[in-house]
């Protein structure tokens, strides 16, 4: 079935896997060129399709995080974290946590 544009994709991954249905919702990059990223794995079909189908509904709601908020690392977690900490904390605070990293 095929689904409207902007609204993502299942698709098969390869090899012998547990989940190899994967979900992908467009993202538009710092440059403003659209990318895939991926947002769930599921171990049939069905179960994908109702995933996307969920991630959708919230979307129109304003309620699903933006697609480039989902492949957050820990490092992202720890700079925004940082700079907060640091811009409160005093210097020698500062200097103990970086000594510590």
């Amino acid at each position: 079935m095929r689904r409207a544009n902007g609204t993502g994709t299942i698709t098969r991954l390869s090899g012998d896997r547990r989940r190899p249905y994967a979900v992908r919702v467009p993202c538009i990059d710092r440059r403003g060129h659209i990318q895939q990223k991926y947002l769930s794995y599921h171990a049939s079909a069905r179960e994908a399709q109702q995933a996307l189908d969920e991630y959708n509904r919230q979307a129109a709601n304003g309620i699903a995080p933006p697609p480039d908020k989902l492949q957050t690392t820990l490092a992202d977690v720890y700079a925004l974290w940082s700079a907060r900490k640091y811009a409160k904390a005093g210097p020698s605070s500062v200097a103990s946590y970086i000594e510590n990293d």
